[in-house]
C-alpha cells in the first residue's frame, strides 16, 4: 500500500513538510529540530491532513495522523492508511478510543468507524444507505423504565432520505446511537440542513443550523438540543453575520470557539470566534477580522490552550497548525505546516472529563408532543414587540412535508411543500397550549383578528414523542424570567393539532 511519508524541516517561522513515498505498513518518524521559532512545544493530538486540491464532501486522500510533539522533536503515525479518504475523528473521554467518518474505496458512503488510539481494530459502527459523519462522543441516556443508563453517540447523517427544499439536494440531520451503532435515533427534524454537531458539559448539543428567513437569506446559527431530541432552543450566532456558524468547539474556563464565515466549505476559512457558555446569546463576539487572515478548526486543548489552522487572506498557502491566545485569538507560535497539504488540528489524544447524562421521557410508541408558551408577547424580535397585544389573535402551525430520494425518483418535479396543520387562538394573557405531531417540522406563525400573519419563525421546529416543550414568550430573550402568573392555556386541556392519519413524519 502507498502512503506518504513526510519529513520536517525547520522554516523561517514554520516547520515545512515535504513527501516522499514508501511502502511500509505503519509510518513512524522522529526528527530533531533545530529552530527555536520551530519549537511545537508538548502534544498529543490528531490532525486531519487534506490534500490542497480536495473537495470536501469527498475528501479524497484526506488522512488521520497522530502526532506527539516534545520541545522540537515530532513524532507522527497515519492511523487511516487502509481508507481513501477519512476525516472527523472524535476521541472517547478516557482517551482510548477514536470515532471517525471513513470511506474504504472511492465509490463508498461515508460510514461510522470505530478503532483504538493507535488505529488498529477498526471496526464499522453504521451501515445505513446515506452518507453519515462527523461523530461525537456524548453522554448517557437513562429512562425511568432502564436498569441502567447507555452510552451515546451523535453523528451527521443522509440516511433519512429528505431533500431540501430549495436546492432538491439530499439534507444532513443529526442522529443518536449506542456504542456499536445500534437504535439509531434521528434527533433532529429540520426543512434543510443540521450539522456540526459538539457537546457541552452540561450534556446538550450544539450544532449548526439552517434557516431561511423572510429575506430569502439563507443562515447558519447554533442551535442545542437534548441527545434524545428534545428541549430545542437557539444557542448563539442565530441573527449575527457573517451568516455561516460552524465548527463549533467547547474550551476550558467557559468558551466555546467557532468560524464565522461567509462562506459554506470548511477549508474556506472564516473569522474566529468565541462564545461565552454562560451567556450565549448575548457573549457572541469575533476575536479576529479579515485582516488577521482566514482561521479554521480551533481546538481547544485540556490545558488551557487553543490550536487553530490558519492561512494568508491570498490563500497562497495551504492551511497550516498554529497556536492562538484564548482571550485575543491573536496568533502565536506555528506548530506544523506542509506545502501541498491543509493540516488541521482536529482532537487531542488525551482523557477528559465525562459530559452529563440526560434523562428522557422520550416514548417512541407515542405520536405526538405538547407545544404551549407563556406569552406570545414576551419577544426579543422588534416586529413582534412593536404588535399591540390586540393583535396577536390567532396561532397557525405550518408543517413542513419533505420531499424525499423515493418521492424524487418517481416524481422528478416533485418539491417539498408545506401544509397548515391548524389555527388555535392566543389567549388574552398571550398564552397557547397545543398536542402537535411528534418528529415532524413545525412552523409557527401570528395572525391578526383579520387573517393577516403579522409574524412567524424562521427555523422549523419538532417535538419528540410525548415530549412537553415549554417556552416563556415568542422568541424571547433567554435571561428572561417568566412572568409570576398562572397562563390562561396551560389551565385547559391541549387544543389537539394531530391528524387522524399521523403517524410523524419518515424516520
Amino acid at each position: 500500500m502507498k502512503i506518504s511519508l513526510s519529513r520536517v524541516f525547520p522554516g523561517p517561522g514554520l516547520i515545512q513538510f515535504y513527501s516522499c513515498h514508501t511502502f511500509i505498513r505503519l509510518l513512524l518518524f522522529v526528527v530533531a529540530l533545530s529552530s527555536v521559532n520551530a519549537q511545537a512545544g508538548d502534544l498529543d493530538m490528531l490532525v486531519l491532513r487534506v490534500p490542497a486540491g480536495a473537495i470536501w464532501d469527498e475528501c479524497e486522500g484526506c488522512q488521520i495522523e497522530a502526532v506527539k510533539t516534545s520541545g522540537n522533536e515530532v513524532k507522527s503515525v497515519i492511523l487511516t492508511q487502509q481508507f481513501v479518504a477519512a476525516r472527523d475523528p472524535s476521541v472517547s473521554f478516557d482517551g482510548t478510543t477514536i470515532l471517525f467518518a471513513g470511506r474504504k474505496t472511492p465509490t463508498s458512503r461515508w460510514q461510522i468507524w470505530r478503532m483504538d488510539r493507535d488505529g488498529s481494530n477498526p471496526v464499522q459502527v453504521t451501515h445505513g444507505p446515506g452518507h453519515s459523519h462527523s461523530p461525537l462522543w456524548v453522554g448517557s441516556l437513562f429512562h425511568l423504565d432502564d436498569t441502567a443508563p447507555t452510552d451515546r453517540i451523535i453523528y451527521v447523517s443522509t440516511d433519512h432520505g429528505w431533500l431540501d427544499e430549495n436546492s432538491h439536494q439530499p439534507t444532513t440531520a443529526l442522529f443518536a446511537a449506542n456504542l456499536d451503532g445500534s437504535n439509531p435515533l434521528r434527533i433532529t427534524y429540520n426543512m434543510l440542513s443540521d450539522f456540526g454537531p459538539e457537546v457541552l458539559p452540561s450534556g446538550r448539543v450544539v450544532f449548526t443550523s439552517t434557516t431561511v428567513g423572510a429575506d430569502g437569506i439563507s443562515r447558519h446559527g447554533l442551535l442545542a438540543v437534548n441527545i434524545d431530541g428534545t428541549d430545542l432552543m437557539p444557542f448563539a450566532g442565530v441573527h449575527q453575520e457573517p451568516s455561516w456558524k460552524r465548527l463549533a468547539r467547547v474550551g476550558g474556563h467557559g468558551w466555546l470557539y467557532l468560524i464565522d464565515s461567509a462562506g459554506k466549505a470548511p477549508l474556506e476559512g472564516g473569522h474566529l470566534a468565541a462564545v461565552n457558555l454562560r451567556r450565549p446569546l448575548h457573549g457572541y463576539h469575533h476575536l479576529t477580522d479579515t485582516s488577521d487572515g482566514l482561521f479554521s478548526s480551533p481546538l481547544p486543548l485540556t490545558n488551557g490552550e487553543l490550536l487553530v489552522s490558519h492561512r494568508e487572506p491570498d490563500q497562497s498557502t495551504p492551511f497550516a497548525i498554529h497556536h492562538a491566545d484564548p482571550k485575543t485569538g491573536r496568533l502565536g507560535r506555528p506548530v506544523l505546516a506542509d506545502k501541498t497539504n491543509h493540516l488541521l488540528p482536529v482532537a487531542e489524544l488525551a482523557e477528559r472529563p465525562r459530559v452529563n447524562g440526560r434523562s428522557s421521557v422520550v416514548d417512541l410508541r407515542k405520536e405526538s408532543g405538547i407545544m404551549f408558551c407563556l406569552s406570545s408577547h414576551i419577544s426579543d424580535r422588534p416586529e413582534i414587540n412593536d404588535l399591540q397585544s390586540g393583535a396577536m389573535h390567532t396561532l397557525r402551525v405550518v408543517e413542513g412535508v419533505p420531499s424525499t430520494a423515493e418521492s424524487s425518483n418517481q416524481n422528478p418535479s416533485a418539491l417539498s411543500s408545506h401544509r397548515i396543520l391548524g389555527e388555535v387562538p392566543i389567549e388574552s394573557d398571550g398564552s397557547f397550549h397545543i398536542e402537535v405531531p411528534a418528529r415532524t417540522p413545525l412552523r409557527l406563525e401570528i395572525m391578526n383578528a383579520e387573517g393577516e400573519v403579522v409574524a412567524r419563525q424562521d427555523s422549523w421546529t419538532w417535538v419528540m414523542p410525548r415530549e412537553w416543550r415549554g417556552c416563556i414568550g415568542c422568541h424571547e430573550d433567554r435571561e428572561t424570567s417568566p412572568p409570576n402568573r398562572l397562563a390562561e392555556a396551560v389551565v385547559k386541556p391541549a387544543v389537539s393539532l394531530v391528524p387522524a392519519h399521523s403517524s410523524g413524519s419518515p424516520q
